[in-house]
C-alpha cells in the first residue's frame, strides 16, 4: 500500500514529531489543538510518567516471565490457550484485566498524556 512500518513507541522521554488532525469540532466548530515538534510526555494531575513506565516494565517481565500475577498474588501462566486473551486485557486495561492495580491503565493513559501534550 506503501505505509512505512509504524516505528513502536518505547522511549517516554523521546522529543514527538508533531501532529495536527485537521479536524474541526462539529459541535462548537473549533479546530482540535495540534501537538508542535520536540515536545514529550510529562505528568499529569491523574498519572505521572513514570507510573507509564513501570506498568510498561511489569508488562515486559509478564512477557518474558511468561506468567502474570493476579490480583491475588496468584502466578496465572501466560498459554497458548489464554495468554494472548490475558496479555490484551492488561494491555487494553479492559475489565477482564487480572490485576489492574499492579499492570496498571497503560494503554489508556497513553492516549490521555498523548492528548494532553500541546
Amino acid at each position: 500500500v506503501g505505509l512505512q512500518r509504524m516505528v513502536p513507541f518505547q522511549n517516554f522521554e523521546e522529543k514527538l514529531e508533531g501532529y495536527s488532525a485537521h479536524l474541526t469540532s462539529l459541535v462548537s466548530g473549533k479546530n482540535y489543538a495540534s501537538r508542535p515538534d520536540g515536545m514529550s510526555l510529562r505528568d499529569i494531575k491523574e498519572v505521572d510518567v513514570q507510573d507509564m513506565e513501570r506498568w510498561r516494565e511489569r508488562i515486559l517481565s509478564a512477557i518474558h516471565t511468561g506468567q502474570v500475577i493476579d490480583q491475588n498474588g496468584t502466578e496465572i501462566p501466560l498459554d497458548e490457550e489464554r495468554g494472548l486473551d490475558i496479555l490484551g486485557a492488561l494491555i487494553e486495561s479492559s475489565y477482564e484485566s487480572l490485576n489492574k492495580g499492579y499492570y496498571g491503565t497503560l494503554h489508556n493513559w497513553g492516549h490521555v498524556m498523548i492528548a494532553k501534550i500541546h
